[in-house]
């Protein structure tokens, strides 16, 4: 494979902050698995084949952002449109679910966005929100791509001090309606929310103690991404983990 990628940017300070201009265009072979796979199987559908005659992902893509103050916050925000050919994706013989797995190119589009805010809400207690977009389109067969995360993100209310911090994180996501369960995607996500408690202290200056807790109501969750849970039949994917203790201890010398 020739493959050819090349990356230009344009940044502008502004008088608070500066923001940017950029467009790249990155080409990817396609790995041994995609090209070369032969699992074989009694069941068609356990049937994993790869194709020898794929082309190579070309990908377009402009993006715009900024970063710098903004009504009293940090702000970081990036906006992006990925123009993509020849997509390697994987589907099934016929588009039937009991069919062999196979990989082939399509066309492809995704978009999204990254935003980060920071705000001081009076010395030492802080706020941040991070949220994560981005939508996936198959051109060639005009319905969603695969294995793409809905609307997600999370928000921190931390509250600091030279020798110990604690705070409260909230994670959270939507529903993904938007999928292709033909062979990766399970279905339908319903969305989430779940709480995390941190902390930690130094109790002299060369150590340094870290605590907390994640999923604090041992909520039971998966996301888009999980895979088929075959193992328990009152899922339909792996669930992420529940209730979980954690804790560090870090010594510099």
């Amino acid at each position: 494979f020739d493959n050819f990628s090349g990356f230009i940017r344009l940044d502008r300070p502004l008088a608070n902050g500066k923001s940017y201009i950029s467009f790249s265009v990155n080409e990817r072979s396609p790995d041994a698995t995609e090209l070369f796979n032969a699992k074989s199987n009694g069941t068609a559908m356990m049937r994993h084949i790869g194709n020898p005659n794929l082309s190579s992902e070309r990908h377009t893509t402009f993006e715009i952002g900024f970063n710098g103050p903004m009504m009293g916050s940090q702000v970081d925000l990036s906006v992006y449109h990925n123009d993509v050919s020849d997509f390697i994706t994987t589907h099934r013989k016929d588009d039937s679910g009991m069919k062999a797995r196979l990989y082939k190119n399509i066309d492809a589009t995704l978009y999204g966005y990254e935003l980060s805010i920071q705000k001081n809400l009076m010395p030492g207690f802080d706020a941040q929100l991070n949220l994560n977009y981005t939508k996936g389109e198959d051109d060639t067969q005009n319905r969603p791509l695969p294995q793409i995360m809905p609307l997600a993100g999370s928000f921190t209310l931390e509250k600091k001090s030279s020798t110990t911090n604690y705070g409260l994180r909230i994670n959270f996501a939507d529903t993904q309606d938007n999928f292709d369960s033909k062979v990766l995607d399970v279905g339908r996500t319903a969305g989430y929310t779940t709480y995390d408690i941190f902390s930690g202290f130094e109790p002299t200056p060369n150590i340094r103690v870290s605590l907390g807790v994640s999923n604090l109501t041992d909520k039971r969750y998966s996301t888009h991404l999980n895979a088929t849970n075959t193992l328990d039949s009152a899922a339909d994917r792996t669930d992420e983990p529940g209730r979980s203790f954690f804790g560090s201890i870090q010594y510099e010398f």
